[in-house]
């Protein structure tokens, strides 16, 4: 069993157990102005275990509207697959009357 985390440049947004073909989904979003860095970060669930950044992604605006992407992420044992999608803020931020 794993510890496993999503950082948004460098600040934790998720973290959860992962076993072995277990599958997460995780609703975060998180503001995209102009660029930003989305890290998964692993460790074992052993005591005195320390968390390795197993990969990164760099979103920018450019990658707005293309849909769900997947990527792999290989390093020192650990074997992870991370689907995301950078979509528009749909959220009203009028104030009603």
């Amino acid at each position: 069993m794993d510890r496993v985390k999503l950082l948004w440049d460098g600040e934790e947004i998720w973290q959860d157990d992962a076993s072995t073909g277990e599958t997460r989904r995780p609703e975060v979003t998180r503001p995209l102005v102009g660029s930003g860095v989305l890290e998964l970060a692993v460790r074992p669930a052993a005591d005195g275990s320390v968390w390795d950044v197993i990969g990164s992604l760099s979103l920018s605006d450019a990658d707005l509207g293309g849909g769900i992407r997947t990527t792999r992420f290989v390093k020192r044992g650990a074997d992870y697959e991370l689907s995301y999608e950078v979509a528009m803020d749909m959220t009203d931020h009028q104030p009603h009357e």
